[in-house]
């Protein structure tokens, strides 16, 4: 398991957030829902922060994958325009964040349940931007619809 960093990184659609507070949201991993305390999350991987910034979950298909330490965030075809919005990528002590007990062990996931005062926002034009700062990957996960076509002997 990782150590503690020094610093985490927390993304955000909003800009000039002066101190950051605990809200009820969806944990990464296997927890129960109701035994979620209200907590601001951040992460040791500052691309992973990037694409945190998004509101989005595995159940629409999105993904985070690891390969040789580099991030890819797979975005489905139908949200490739989310890459576009401007980001924030927020700076936090770690002092008051302990590691999220349940999720994904390669992504440092950490939460405070106290308000949090960011040391320093970094904005992003796009997510693609901030992704490919940070030495990241994106992937556009395309679908492809197939049409079952039903061809009868006396057709031919």
């Amino acid at each position: 398991m990782k150590h503690k960093p020094t610093l985490l990184y927390h993304g955000s659609c909003t800009g000039d957030i002066t101190r950051l507070q605990p809200r009820k949201r969806f944990t990464p991993g296997e927890l129960n829902m109701d035994s979620i305390p209200a907590s601001i999350y951040a992460t040791d991987d500052p691309c992973a922060a990037v694409a945190f910034a998004l509101p989005w979950s595995t159940a629409e298909g999105f993904n985070l994958k690891y390969k040789a330490q580099v991030l890819t965030f797979v975005v489905p075809e139908m949200y490739e325009k989310w890459l576009d919005r401007k980001i924030f990528v927020y700076q936090l002590s770690s002092e008051f964040f302990t590691r999220v007990p349940s999720g994904a062990q390669e992504i440092g996931n950490f939460w405070s349940q106290r308000p949090i005062k960011p040391i320093n926002a970094e904005p992003f034009n796009s997510v693609i931007e901030g992704i490919h700062k940070f030495g990241g990957r994106i992937e556009i996960a395309r679908r492809y619809v197939s049409r079952i076509i039903s061809i009868h002997l006396s057709d031919i």
